[in-house]
């Protein structure tokens, strides 16, 4: 006795029953074969989060980062350790990108010291940093 697939399914976003037709197949991972939420509202919640993804990085940046990269491969500029708490693993910081010379311009920092450099991680707990307090 073979048994058919209903011909309508419940969406789980907008609640209407709609048919079949009207969800996309997910075969490999779903249950059923169908995802859980109709087409409509799959692409309303794609379109939400491709609204709120972050822009791309400024051109700038990016090219002054690619020169970094560049420089450090070629011998040009060394790595070296954090400039506040001698790190081995550092990342360059350029504290100013419209510089002629801003990819070779660039201050060592690990990436604790880095992120606090842009005001990041506020949640860094102090004696993290400073060990002697």
């Amino acid at each position: 006795m073979k048994t058919t697939a209903p011909k309508t399914k419940r969406c789980t976003s907008c609640g209407r029953d709609l048919p079949v037709s009207e969800f996309h197949r997910r075969r490999h991972y779903v249950h059923a074969g169908r995802r859980a939420a109709c087409k409509d509202c799959t692409r309303k919640e794609t379109r939400a989060r491709r609204a709120a993804r972050p822009t791309k990085a400024d051109p700038l940046k990016q090219r002054v980062r690619a020169r970094t990269r560049e420089a450090v491969r070629r011998g040009k500029l060394t790595p070296l350790p954090c400039s506040v708490c001698g790190n081995p693993d550092a990342v360059p910081h350029h504290p100013d990108y419209e510089a002629p010379d801003a990819h070779l311009k660039v201050d060592w920092l690990c990436e604790k010291h880095h992120a606090l450099e842009h005001g990041k991680r506020p949640w860094t707990d102090q004696t993290e940093l400073f060990p002697a307090l």
